[in-house]
């Protein structure tokens, strides 16, 4: 499959955004997960989740997450980048599988896969995250509380994160690939080849 210039743009605005954004006590960060997520296929969504997981990783060693032991070190890269990889996976998979279920070209039918793909990744991060560091790393203060202690307050945010991407991503998604012209909104390989036909006819 041939790789556009387009693409490669995309993802490493995305890849920018996604350092920028680890730094936010939230998970801001799945904002540009998502959005590629929903333009590309589930292999792309593994990909930039791992991405992700690996920005969030180098924030959490450079505040001092994690010691000397090597077993810790391997048990944070663990927490930080297995639950985003595979948030960034689910979320393609839940886009394409409701783009298949949905039918009909009206609004609402249009938005229903992106809240399914921002459903499905941002409670895949939520409840793995919390439910590892609530596990391995209980004295950990996160937002003001230990996550051992007020897991379900990180469960709540998380919940919040969730309404709020809900609402935010679908209209951003559709609106910045129907301008792009990039996932569902790309071009098809037959139109595109009727056009280069008819750009060849019209210059003989």
């Amino acid at each position: 499959m041939k790789i556009k210039t387009k693409d490669i743009t995309v993802c490493a605005v995305a890849v920018a955004l996604m350092f920028i954004l680890a730094w936010l006590p939230v998970a801001a960060f799945m904002i540009p997960v998502i959005f590629v997520t929903c333009l590309y296929r589930p292999k792309h969504g593994l990909i930039v989740g791992i991405f992700a997981g690996c920005m969030c990783l180098a924030v959490a060693l450079i505040v001092g997450a994690g010691n000397d032991s090597p077993g810790m070190v391997a048990l944070v890269c663990a927490v930080w980048v297995i639950p985003r990889a595979l948030a960034g996976w689910f979320s393609a998979y839940a886009f394409a599988a409701a783009k298949r279920v949905v039918k009909g070209e009206g609004r609402m039918a249009r938005m229903l896969p992106y809240n399914a793909a921002v459903t499905a990744g941002v409670l895949t991060n939520t409840v793995l995250i919390v439910s590892c560091l609530a596990l391995w790393f209980p004295e950990l203060v996160i937002l003001g509380v230990k996550a051992g202690e007020g897991w379900w307050v990180l469960m709540l945010i998380g919940l919040a994160e969730l309404m709020v991407l809900n609402l935010i991503m679908p209209p951003l998604c559709i609106t910045v690939a129907k301008a792009l012209k990039i996932g569902e909104f790309a071009p098809s390989r037959r139109a595109q080849a009727h056009n280069a036909q008819c750009t060849t006819h019209s210059a003989q």
